[in-house]
């Protein structure tokens, strides 16, 4: 079996970074957990959405709203009469890759990306979120010498990173939060994240972070929710068409930021998909220097990942296992934690095909050229992962 492309590094050269580098860190579990909506009795297919949020992806194949209470314009309210909300507290540590996490031509440095557990959102109504981190420890004494740190963060409106600047120990640090920039209702994690670096590569060197939300802002009606399934509907093509793909290879994959070459379905995976099932047919390959590729993979990330830090996305393999070089088809389950939310915009979910190559795989930067059909299916309970 094959593994990720960033684990393929000459055995040599990742030796030698361990000696300097720390750890990837795990996602903390935990969160707080969403409450029932309140109902009203307007119905609404439009699916335009509140707060300047523009229209639900929805609407490009679907006017039809669930039965019930979920299909009518209603309201959601997870704040249960609290005024703030702890969204994280843990322990971060600098990971591995990217080794340059501020591109090409910077110095190395420590980074850590926070991701907030599953169903610990920053909730609408949020005005503010702060970030503090605590001056690190040694056997209860304050270090000496701790690293210096900076942050960026992305809200549920983003796709890139804003500076957050410096992040001084033992102060907070205010964020202020428009209303489009909250996580949507019945998302399953929150598309909040942070990314903490830290001025020099640290040997396990872990800071405590707490991130909080404040509640200042209104809960709003939203439209019903859309039926991706209806009529005993049991599949949808959420993407058909052409695609090339860049891939980088060593050092650029590992060493930063940003060189992945996801594309994101058309169409959302959302609640009522079960699984998904890829099918791509290459067309061209070419390398750099010129070598010829041996096996065909699927890289893919989830809605809630996003394909940032280390080791964040997942590997499929041809399920018919001919590997002819030509055609492949790779299955995929689709769980509640990683779905696309039903009133998101565009999917965040990334996929790309990527090429084997020989022992060295990590060393070849190459393009490939091929036809992609996705194809998702109805799960078992189509109101997978959905609370009013």
């Amino acid at each position: 079996m094959s593994t990720p492309r960033g684990a393929r590094l000459a055995p040599v050269l990742l030796l030698a970074l361990a000696v300097v580098l720390g750890g990837c860190i795990g996602k903390p579990g935990g969160g707080q957990k969403p409450v029932a909506t309140t109902p009203t009795t307007v119905n609404q297919t439009s699916f335009d959405l509140p707060d300047q949020r523009g229209k639900s992806n929805a609407a490009t194949e679907t006017n039809i709203t669930e039965k019930g209470a979920g299909g009518v314009e209603h309201k959601h309210d997870y704040w249960k009469g609290r005024e703030q909300v702890v969204v994280f507290q843990g322990d971060v540590v600098p990971e591995i890759f990217p080794f340059f996490p501020e591109g090409q031509g910077s110095t190395p440095k420590g980074v850590s990306y926070v991701i907030l557990p599953n169903t610990s959102l920053v909730y609408e109504g949020a005005t503010k979120v702060s970030i503090l981190a605590k001056t690190p420890t040694v056997k209860g004494t304050a270090e000496p010498s701790p690293p210096k740190l900076t942050f960026s963060y992305r809200t549920a409106a983003d796709n890139a990173w804003r500076s957050g600047g410096e992040l001084t120990y033992d102060k907070a640090i205010d964020i202020p939060v428009k209303a489009a920039e909250t996580d949507m209702p019945h998302s399953t994690q929150s598309l909040w994240n942070f990314r903490i670096l830290f001025d020099r590569p640290a040997f396990d060197e872990a800071v405590n972070v707490t991130v909080t939300a404040y509640r200042g802002g209104d809960i709003v009606n939203w439209p019903g929710h859309p039926d991706f399934y209806p009529d005993n509907k049991t599949e949808r093509v959420v993407y058909d068409g052409d695609m090339k793909t860049h891939v980088y290879g060593f050092p650029q994959d590992g060493f930063y930021e940003g060189t992945e070459a996801w594309f994101a379905p058309s169409k959302l995976i959302s609640y009522g998909t079960g699984s998904l099932d890829v099918f791509v047919n290459v067309s061209s390959f070419s390398s750099t220097p010129p070598i010829p590729a041996t096996l065909y993979e699927l890289y893919f990330h989830n809605a809630t990942r996003l394909g940032i830090g280390c080791c964040d996305g997942d590997l499929a393999q041809d399920a018919e296992g001919k590997n002819d070089l030509k055609t492949y088809h790779f299955h995929l389950n689709v769980t509640p934690d990683g779905m696309d939310g039903p009133y998101q915009p565009a999917s965040r979910w990334g996929l790309h095909l990527a090429a084997v190559t020989g022992a060295f795989s990590d060393s070849t930067s190459y393009d490939i050229e091929y036809h992609i059909k996705i194809i998702a299916h109805k799960g078992a309970d189509s109101m997978l992962g959905m609370t009013m």
